[in-house]
């Protein structure tokens, strides 16, 4: 009968199977954690890009939003300078002035001609028209109930019409010498000087009398002061009232006119006579 043999385990290959077993599964942990390791790192990343994205977009947003904000202020700011400069020229807005072209031609004397600023014969008359037409509406619109005119020498004073010097004072009671006329003659008014254009202004309240015209003292406008007195303002032309009309203290009467040929060599002048009860009276006793 055969006897097979036994064999004997080799106790160190048993060793170093284990050993080897272990080392495999060793190297399979670690495989394991190192991918775990960059799977780890790999999110973290990507986590890190995704937050700095979100950060840079909400930066975005904001630079965006304060632009917008930048660009509402600007708008504010401009708009409150336009509504600024359209009140201050609103407010400097005044009412139109009567004048008359050659006040209006003195106002701009200083300018340059232009397109813009030159006006023309026909513009310049109808601003003088359009001044006279405002002036007799001025006057027509006091109310002629309501207003008083009533002279007073006692406590009252006439306005000049001119301002400038006497050339021919009142005289009465003896007679004086008329250059012009070469001869000697009562005088019932004061010559004063004055310049062609000059505006005439009347000397009291009162209300215009009379507008007539003769050959030595040209256009004449007569004034009822109140209390039988009368003024008389010779050498106008261009006047600015109606018979009938109320006037103030200091309104214009007319312009100076050029002297008649009875004052060619007295020169340009206002003739101003005042009546009391229809008698000359000395005006230089009752002006300021």
């Amino acid at each position: 009968m055969a006897v097979k043999k036994r064999t004997r385990k080799n106790p160190l290959r048993g060793r170093m199977m284990a050993a080897a077993m272990s080392l495999c599964l060793l190297a399979a942990a670690g495989m394991v954690g190192m991918y775990t390791v960059g799977r780890s790192e790999k999110n973290q990343r990507e986590e890190e890009l995704a937050q700095k994205v979100a950060e840079a977009e909400k930066a975005f947003e904001e630079a965006k939003k304060l632009e917008e904000e930048l660009e509402e202020q600007k708008q504010e700011a401009a708009s409150s300078t336009a509504k600024a400069e359209f009140e201050e020229k609103k407010d400097t807005k005044k009412e139109p002035k009567q004048e008359s072209v050659a006040e209006l031609e003195g106002d701009y004397a200083g300018l340059e001609p232009t397109e813009e600023y030159f006006l023309t014969e026909e513009e310049l008359a109808a601003l003088e028209a359009e001044a006279e037409e405002a002036a007799l509406q001025d006057a027509a619109a006091l109310d002629a109930e309501a207003f008083t005119y009533n002279f007073a020498p006692e406590t009252d004073k006439l306005l000049w019409p001119v301002a400038g010097n006497i050339i021919l004072d009142y005289s009465m009671d003896k007679t004086v010498f008329f250059t012009t006329l070469e001869q000697y003659k009562y005088n019932p008014a004061v010559i004063i000087q004055a310049e062609v254009n000059q505006d005439v202004l009347c000397g009291a309240n009162g209300q215009v009398t009379k507008i007539e015209e003769n050959d030595e003292l040209g256009t004449t406008v007569t004034v009822d002061f109140g209390n039988g007195y009368e003024g008389v303002y010779g050498q106008l032309k261009d006047v600015a009232v109606e018979p009938g009309s109320p006037v103030q203290a200091g309104v214009k009467l007319g312009l100076v006119n050029e002297p008649t040929r009875f004052y060619v060599k007295e020169g340009s002048n206002v003739y101003f006579k005042v009546l009391k009860d229809g008698k000359p009276v000395d005006p230089m006793n009752l002006l300021q």
